[in-house]
């Protein structure tokens, strides 16, 4: 990698991890104060981060670093990326079951590098801002059976398209190689109905968050993903959660070359539940080739949340 390119993304991240750490733990409910929440480590374009099954209120800000490796014969393909991410959730006193908030990427880079087998290393970076989500989510049953709390929620997760990278000047952009290279062409808007399903016993957690994903890329392609999280979380000593995640995001239409795209990535992360604030570090390790896109090889986050407790 080139010093220029080198200076510029430690730079950046000594400014990201200044302004904070992407997503936090759920605040946790009268009765479901052992709730796990969902982890999230997100540097690329991660379209569908999970949604955990216990709405809360609090505001957080994230940074998330990814690194990608391809070896194509002739050609090596590296992707360094970085992403700050905003957001918050407000659950209304009167009714907090409900869940309504937003989250913002509001600054991404991306560096993509090709090296030939003659030595030739070519690097550039981008700045971006991101996509913009707004989301709702109602805890439709919360139940306490014995040693159990059981949660069920169906949300709805909408897109906009602010995310700037996709007209970026490289074909390699993550987001045209996730959704379509139409993208590069007209802005894509999405649109995720689920639900997110937890099971609590004790110090531990399992939950999951299923859903479609319907992507329209404006007079261009519609694209139909399936997106999923698969977690299992540990509280110790009351306070710190163990969380071991695994996420899938699949395609089912075809892209303009007749390929689909298929990705899985692992995710073990460590909480701290402070009163009122938290902190988490938590990577992400992809499993499958298309996971360099969505996930990256490897992706590392940091967070920073500060929770409300919910009024009676």
């Amino acid at each position: 990698m080139r010093p220029r390119t080198i200076g510029a993304t430690v730079a950046l991240g000594a400014l990201l991890a200044w302004a904070g750490a992407a997503q936090c733990g759920e605040e946790g409910k009268p009765g479901f104060e052992n709730f796990v929440g969902p982890l999230i480590a997100e540097a690329g374009p991660l379209l569908s981060p999970p949604v955990g099954a216990v709405p809360g209120s609090a505001i957080w800000t994230g940074i998330g670093f990814l690194y990608g490796r391809r070896d194509l014969g002739r050609t090596e393909y590296r992707l360094i990326g970085a992403r700050m991410v905003l957001g918050g959730e407000w659950s209304p006193p009167k009714l907090d079951a409900l869940g309504i908030g937003a989250s913002l990427v509001a600054l991404q880079t991306t560096t993509l590098g090709t090296r030939l087998q003659t030595d030739l290393d070519d690097w550039r970076t981008e700045v971006d801002l991101g996509e913009l989500r707004v989301h709702a989510r109602f805890a439709a049953l919360m139940l306490e059976k014995g040693i159990a709390e059981i949660s069920l929620a169906p949300f709805l997760r909408v897109v906009f398209p602010t995310d700037t990278s996709r007209t970026n000047w490289d074909r390699d952009q993550p987001i045209r190689l996730v959704l379509d290279d139409r993208v590069a062409l007209a802005p894509y808007f999405l649109v995720e109905p689920g639900a997110a399903f937890s099971v609590t016993m004790g110090p531990a957690t399992l939950y999951t968050h299923q859903a479609p994903i319907l992507a329209f890329v404006h007079r261009e392609k519609f694209h139909f993903l399936w997106s999923m999280h698969y977690g299992a979380g540990f509280r110790v000593a009351g306070m710190v959660d163990l969380v071991l995640e695994a996420s899938g995001l699949l395609r089912a239409t075809r892209d303009h070359r007749g390929g689909r795209f298929t990705a899985f990535a692992l995710c073990p992360g460590v909480r701290v539940n402070g009163v009122p604030v938290s902190y988490e570090i938590s990577a992400r390790i992809g499993l499958t080739p298309d996971s360099y896109h969505a996930y990256g090889d490897f992706t590392i986050a940091f967070t920073v949340a500060w929770g409300f407790p919910t009024s009676k």
